[in-house]
């Protein structure tokens, strides 16, 4: 493997405190915008009916990222090399257990759907999801009590008559194997002869969805339970490994038409996987990976101020969409990761063109302006404060979650008021950010941040191209030179085209993409355990040139999503 060396850049943020004039040091960066492999837990999401302003419902606690900024000090050098294609263990000796982990709103609603035929998306759903000490019980048996109003029993694929003597048990049962994504086990089989006993047997309909209420807040239901660890890893039962592919790639329970395809080899997963990249369904759920990596609900609350002009719902919406057209564009039609970075393709509502400065139908951005996601006016706007753009926010961003960089929290004390430009100083925000995070513990954090940032200072707080910068009355020359501190990116990077360039071309962005989507497939935080995995993921996506469909379907082979583990988070 290529060991490449790393500059001596120690970084201190957590010895930092604000000084008088208010001065941020790594705190600038990005306050938590939802799920990302950085330094802490973050939200994923999955759209709702509505994803033009709807909040996305799918939550749950990802991994740390890489190699901390604060271990590559002094000789330190880290390993970005792709490990050959042989090199990881194929067997992979540990896998880890994934914890129980509680349907999110949006699986829920997938799976009455595909179970009862309700239609959910209208229901106020508990938005808080994990053990069951954190869940809202009362709010679940309220939407299990409306869902179970809705059911038509006679939309139902059940075994029997109700009204026939001895029918409802064993349509219960039959239920339940849906519900449950597996057969009840004896056990079970007399609970649902039980619940079905006290409720009104007068009444079958109203006794079976008096029993579908109950189901629905039964753990089996509102649990994706993983089967328990058993020493060395083994593979998955079927019905487990069909349960996890399905949620994993569609977002809902298995299909019944799954129940004879063949899943005990990896290339029997592989197989069904490549089935299921091309399901409708999958599109969702790539819109959900995006909007969970890029923390895009936050563009739902998105405001500016003077001097930038008021942000409307309907731009909010249209730079949402814009930037998920473009990730469908990369993934759907050019294939590629780098795509994502280099396109200028675009889907454009009059509010985005006229912020661009284009027409509504153009198909391309300007080459002299833009290329991919980081010169996309949804991602800048985000990344900036509410007058003026952050160098600081966008460095970090860039950082954690692009390269997987674990930079730390700044202490809860830091004034993270934004930078602003010096009219009667004549300093822009660059000369700013730099003057009020230089020397002191602030540096070493911001040694790894700002140069990034800096690249992209062509895009003011909105995200939209200037050539000079407003500062009071004056217009000054914006000098976009910086740098990718600890990656392998090399040299000295001049704007947000040379960045996007950069960033398409790294092996360390194309290891980045495959942790954070390998997380967000799991559904749970990776761990050490997972390093096998991972590895071979990576590898199978340097190998395809950051091919989508490579790292999609790859995913399904893998030791972590076809075995149970002997190792626990």
């Amino acid at each position: 493997m290529r060991v490449l060396p790393l500059p001596v850049l120690l970084c201190l943020c957590l010895a930092c405190t604000a000084s008088p004039d208010g001065m941020a040091p790594a705190g600038d960066a990005a306050p938590d915008r939802g799920w990302a492999l950085d330094a802490g837990a973050r939200d994923l999401g999955e759209p709702d009916a509505d994803p033009d302003l709807a909040p996305t419902e799918d939550a749950r606690p990802l991994p740390d990222a890489g190699p901390p900024a604060d271990a590559l000090a002094g000789d330190a050098q880290v390993d970005l090399a792709v490990p050959d294609a042989a090199a990881p263990d194929p067997t992979c000796a540990q896998v880890a257990h994934g914890p129980a982990q509680s349907l999110t709103p949006a699986q829920y609603r997938a799976l009455v759907d595909h179970w009862l035929g309700v239609d959910a998306s209208d229901l106020a759903l508990p938005t808080v999801t994990g053990p069951p000490a954190e869940l809202d019980l009362v709010r679940w048996l309220e939407a299990a009590q409306a869902v179970a109003a809705r059911v038509d029993p006679a939309t139902l694929a059940l075994p029997c008559d109700l009204a026939e003597a001895g029918c409802g048990p064993q349509a219960l049962a039959a239920l339940a194997e849906v519900g449950f994504r597996r057969a009840p086990t004896a056990d079970e089989q007399t609970w649902l002869a039980e619940l079905w006993a006290a409720g009104p047997a007068a009444v079958p309909p109203a006794a079976l969805r008096q029993a579908i209420a109950a189901l629905l807040v039964s753990p089996q239901v509102l649990y994706r339970l993983s089967p328990p660890p058993q020493g060395a890893p083994t593979p998955l039962p079927r019905a487990a490994l069909a349960e996890r592919l399905a949620w994993g790639y569609v977002g809902a329970p298995p299909d019944p038409d799954w129940a004879d395809l063949p899943l005990d080899r990896a290339d029997d997963a592989a197989a069904l996987a490549e089935l299921l990249v091309d399901d409708p369904r999958f599109r969702r759920r790539v819109d959900a990976f995006f909007t969970a990596w890029l923390a895009l609900d936050d563009l739902n609350t998105l405001a500016k101020a003077d001097p930038l002009p008021p942000v409307t719902d309907a731009l909010r919406a249209g730079l949402r969409a814009e930037l998920l057209a473009l990730a469908g564009h990369a993934v759907f039609q050019a294939g590629t990761l780098a795509a994502l970075f280099e396109s200028r393709a675009t889907q454009l509502t009059p509010e985005v063109a006229a912020l661009y400065g284009v027409a509504p139908d153009a198909a391309a951005l300007p080459a002299a302006e833009r290329a991919g996601l980081v010169t996309r006016a949804g991602l800048l706007a985000l990344l900036a404060g509410p007058q003026f753009k952050s160098p600081i926010d966008r460095g970090a961003f860039i950082q954690r979650r692009l390269l997987c960089l674990d930079l730390p929290d700044p202490p809860p004390t830091v004034d993270n008021t934004p930078v602003a430009p010096d009219a009667q100083a004549a300093q822009t925000v660059r000369a700013r950010t730099a003057q009020r995070t230089a020397g002191g513990a602030c540096e070493g954090c911001h040694r790894l941040i700002n140069p990034v940032g800096f690249t992209l200072e062509h895009y003011d707080g909105l995200g939209r191209f200037t050539a000079t910068e407003a500062v009071g009355d004056q217009h000054l020359p914006i000098d976009a030179t910086g740098a990718v501190p600890l990656s392998d990116i090399a040299g000295p990077v001049d704007g947000g085209l040379a960045l996007s360039q950069a960033l398409a071309r790294s092996a360390q962005v194309r290891q980045c993409v495959a942790r954070q989507w390998l997380g967000f497939f799991l559904d749970r935080p990776l761990t050490a355990a997972d390093a096998c995995s991972l590895a071979q993921l990576q590898a199978a996506f340097e190998a395809s040139g950051g091919a989508w469909r490579t790292l999609f379907v790859e995913t399904a082979r893998l030791p972590a999503v076809r075995h149970r583990g002997g190792a626990t988070p």
